[in-house]
């Protein structure tokens, strides 16, 4: 039996079908995940027009801007402590030990880069990374 795909231009065999799938396989794209600095990195080279046809202002809302890249830590003075044992011992809040995990999280990526590790170990580290600002946000 053949089969022609819409918008292909060559006849293919399905008689066996494992290979019809391997075919298929071979002629799509390799899937990978994006790093966020190549999200970055592509938003910062969107053009002013490219903006306007997606509905956004090039003067008030570029996408690289919604990407948070620096992240504001107040310091120790200004944070919350909160009170142990009814007033008796002050201890840091939950803020303060979010902002200590990322300061880890981020020096264990700095880390592993430094010392080679395998990019699968790296890119571990590296999610870590993302999820710790997100909670620190959040709470």
């Amino acid at each position: 039996m053949r089969f022609v795909f819409l918008g292909c231009s060559t006849n293919h065999d399905i008689s066996n079908v494992e290979s019809f799938l391997q075919e298929v396989k071979s002629m799509q794209p390799d899937k990978r995940l994006i790093t966020p600095s190549e999200v970055y990195t592509a938003f910062k080279k969107m053009s002013d027009s490219d903006l306007h046809l997606l509905g956004l202002s090039d003067e008030y809302a570029r996408p690289e801007w919604m990407i948070l890249t620096v992240m504001p830590v107040p310091p120790p003075p200004v944070r919350p402590s909160i009170a142990v044992d009814g007033g008796a011992m002050r201890s840091e809040d939950d803020l303060t030990y979010k902002l200590g995990d990322i300061i880890k999280a981020s020096a264990n990526v700095r880390r592993c880069e430094q010392e080679g590790a395998p990019a699968h170990v790296i890119t571990e580290f590296e999610q870590l990374l993302q999820v710790c600002p997100s909670s620190y946000l959040l709470a």
